[in-house]
């Protein structure tokens, strides 16, 4: 996928010129500085707890608070997560499990393998999700509206693209179906004195 400038495009992620020009300046001071590469998150919105649930009708919903659980990785480090895909599922700060033998092997389509999550990373990162999990489900207990869901339409849900399409919007169809995905196994980290704990984090919330 191409990152670029202009407000349309077939599959890429259209920026519109003016915050082209910040991301391609962003990008080019990190490669004078130094850094032979450097990461992209992409995401459909800001994945706070409010904008979360103004679009908790949306079929992607699951997928998204997924991503969330990676988001939350670099809200809470400031530093880019690792990411792998087993399962069909993205998993975030993956480490092996003390005194393993095997390095780990991640196939995107496969079972996950048992891994551990740096309890630096997941502590905190931990945090912020309780801390967020309580302010969304007041935001549900107070029945925020809720964000219209658009499809068919190529950046239905940027107020930018839509006005160059007046009238062009329809309705998506929810598929009940589409709004779950796989449980996340219990992601065990390791406690500073080596011994292994299980915690239930990284699961979809």
């Amino acid at each position: 996928l191409m990152i670029h400038g202009d407000c349309s495009s077939s599959g890429c992620y259209a920026m519109t010129d003016e915050q082209i020009g910040e991301i391609y300046s962003l990008a080019r001071d990190s490669l004078l500085g130094g850094r032979p590469s450097f990461q992209i998150q992409a995401y459909p919105f800001r994945l706070t707890p409010a904008n979360l649930a103004r679009h908790r009708t949306n079929p992607q919903l699951a997928f998204w608070k997924m991503l969330k659980i990676g988001n939350d990785h670099f809200e809470a480090t400031h530093l880019e997560p690792k990411v792998d895909v087993c399962n069909r599922l993205y998993v975030f700060d993956a480490q092996p499990a003390p005194n393993s033998p095997n390095p780990l092997v991640f196939n995107p389509t496969g079972k996950c393998p048992a891994f551990v999550v740096n309890p630096k990373i997941a502590r905190r990162a931990l945090e912020k999700q309780r801390t967020d999990d309580v302010e969304y489900a007041q935001l549900l207990k107070d029945d925020v509206p809720a964000a219209p869901i658009y499809s068919g339409l190529d950046g239905g849900m940027n107020e930018v693209f839509l006005a160059r399409f007046p009238g062009r919007v329809t309705l998506a169809k929810v598929l009940p179906y589409a709004s779950y995905l796989p449980q996340l196994p219990p992601i065990p980290w390791v406690d500073n004195d080596g011994s292994l704990t299980s915690k239930l984090f990284g699961t979809l919330f």
